[in-house]
């Protein structure tokens, strides 16, 4: 009998998908006259609402009612029912009957509000809530699930004003309503009102700190990092805090680029003087950020380098070289080797960090592989390669390890290795880090490309030579052996690789008009946009658009040609999903 059951309930369900009602309707009758379950009393139900016998629902729930007095969903089924005969006042009388014999128990009351809502009975979902919390005797028990009906009535004041409400009362439920918050399809409409009754909420009680929180996360979420410092610096005073919300602060800004608001929250931390336990730490990420905004967009002079690098050493001398600055003083290496190109003071610097007694191996591994390309700049190669292979050896199965050996891969391009760079570019192609196995493939088909069996090597040396000064910043330099590739070798293969390089120097330097040239010569030209680079360049286009010139609909047209043009691109996926966001799509909506 059981395997017969088992046969019946999937042909049951068989012909339900298959839009054969009746027969469903047939089947699914056995099978609840013999068990009436849950599973077949709604299945049965939706079966009879498919094919309009809506007499034959109203029979069913009012059955089931009588059986389960304890669960209204079969009461809310039968007002549905009603409602679907026309029968709108016994549905009014009976939903206003289930509301007024409401249990005072939360699972009873949490169901019945869901299964109206299950209708988008919205109404009465709010009154069984609000008749909820009084009979739990709590105001605040159901504050959350009112806010989410009115957000789907758009009705966005009653919203916000109930979860402010819920978080005043579960100040530990933070992190629930921002989730909920960053969710809302008209997020700029809800925050601009969520604001609106922070300040009135602020106004009327300033020392209900509840609201400064959240209103320095809304600050967050809208990048307005100077008003969230304010009300934050307001908060730590008040609470003698140590800082730890203001460095938060500041670690967002710098993710941001917005170095002037990172450099005032640090200077904030740093101006506490020794009572405060993040002070070293804020010392050493204000000479990062002050650096990171001096170096961003290769604007600087070498006045503010000099004045910078003076800083740094004053910061080594008060506190040291050990393994707890060792980072800073990497860091200080980096601008002296890529930036000041004093090569011999930045090999000398990181010769002194890995000598540090207990010094993490992380960071030893990293000033190895940096010590190691400041070689590579000076020319001394064997110095480089032992580097890069101590490190590969020491984290033979790690990040950095893979990272070693992609930079000795990379040595042999530098010195016009090919075959052997090629080799280990393979191996590398299977990395665990995406980011080198995608480096490692770029690399290994620009090889490919350019230096068939009939290809003379030298116009790829001169290239791979200009691809170095690149890594040293030294574009004036890199765009001069480029240029002269061209002149000694016409059509060679190199020439989009040529305008890429060109256009990725135009980026470093924040000059996006000048890149958009560069990459329209791949992406206009009927040539080039069908070799390897065309999608690159497409997708770099497209995100230029986006982020930088705020041309959405030039955008959402290259991210277009990805899809069109490109459909075995890497950068597909990514671009489809650009181009709906872009279009307003939401994101969880199936693909057309």
């Amino acid at each position: 009998m059981h395997a017969q059951d088992d046969r019946d309930r999937a042909l049951a369900y068989q012909y339900y998908r298959n839009g054969d009602f009746d027969k469903a309707i047939e089947l699914f009758e056995k099978l609840y006259n013999e068990k009436p379950t849950l599973e077949y009393y709604q299945q049965l139900f939706s079966s009879y609402n498919a094919t309009k016998d809506y007499t034959a629902m109203e029979k069913l729930a009012s059955k089931q009612a009588k059986k389960d007095r304890r669960d209204a969903r079969y009461l809310i089924d039968l007002g549905y029912a009603y409602k679907l005969e026309n029968k709108e006042k016994k549905a009014t009388e009976l939903y206003d009957d289930i509301i007024k014999n409401l249990l005072p128990e939360e699972s009873f009351i949490t169901s019945t509000a869901q299964h109206f809502e299950e209708y988008r009975n919205f109404d009465y979902a709010l009154q069984t809530y609000e008749k909820g919390n009084k009979l739990l005797r709590d105001p605040l028990y159901y504050a959350f699930d009112i806010a989410s009906i009115y957000f789907i009535q758009n009705k966005n004041p009653q919203a916000i004003e109930h979860l402010l409400d819920y978080i005043k009362g579960n100040p530990d439920e933070f992190d629930k309503v921002y989730a909920y918050l960053q969710s809302e399809q008209n997020k700029s409409e809800v925050f601009a009102e969520l604001e609106n009754q922070l300040y009135d909420r602020i106004q009327r009680s300033q020392n209900d700190i509840v609201y400064a929180e959240v209103l320095i996360w809304l600050k967050l979420q809208q990048k307005d990092f100077a008003s969230a410092l304010i009300y934050a610096k307001s908060l730590d005073k008040r609470n003698n805090e140590a800082g730890e919300r203001i460095l938060q602060i500041a670690y967002q800004a710098i993710d941001a680029e917005a170095y002037n608001d990172a450099i005032n929250a640090l200077e904030y931390i740093v101006q506490k003087g020794e009572k405060s336990p993040l002070l070293i730490s804020a010392k050493m990420l204000l000479l990062e950020t002050r650096k990171d905004k001096i170096l961003h967009g290769f604007s600087f002079t070498i006045e503010e380098l000099v004045l910078l690098k003076n800083d740094y050493l004053n910061f080594i001398s008060a506190y040291g070289k050990s393994p707890a600055t060792a980072k800073t003083i990497c860091d200080l290496a980096k601008m002296e080797a890529l930036y000041m190109h004093d090569l011999d003071g930045a090999i000398e610097r990181l010769t002194e960090v890995i000598a540090l007694i207990g010094l993490n191996r992380d960071i030893k591994n990293k000033a190895k592989l940096d010590l190691g390309d400041y070689y590579v700049m000076n020319g001394e190669y064997w110095e480089s390669t032992l580097l890069y292979s101590q490190v590969d050896k020491e984290d033979k199965d790690g990040i950095i390890g893979e990272e070693a050996r992609f930079k000795n891969a990379k040595l042999s391009y530098y010195k016009g290795e090919f075959e052997w760079a090629q080799a280990q570019l393979d191996v590398l192609k299977g990395s665990t880090s995406e980011l080198i196995a995608n480096d490692a493939l770029q690399l290994s088909v620009f090889i490919i490309d350019n230096s068939g069996l009939d290809t003379v090597y030298t116009p790829m040396q001169m290239f791979a030579n200009a691809d170095l000064l690149i890594f040293q910043n030294k574009f004036a330099a890199a765009i001069q052996t480029m240029d002269s590739i061209p002149r000694l070798f016409p059509n060679h293969s190199l020439s989009d690789d040529i305008f890429m390089a060109k256009a990725k120097i135009a980026l470093k330097k924040l000059n996006y008009d000048e890149a958009i040239t560069w990459l329209n010569y791949i992406v206009k030209s009927e040539t080039y946009k069908k070799d390897i680079l065309g999608d690159d360049a497409t997708y770099m286009l497209a995100g230029i658009y986006e982020k930088n010139k705020n041309d959405i609909p030039k955008a959402m047209q290259y991210y277009k040609a990805i899809m069109l043009d490109y459909k075995d691109s890497v950068y597909l996926t990514e671009a489809r999903k650009k181009f709906r966001i872009l279009r307003g799509d939401k994101l969880e909506e199936k693909e057309n």
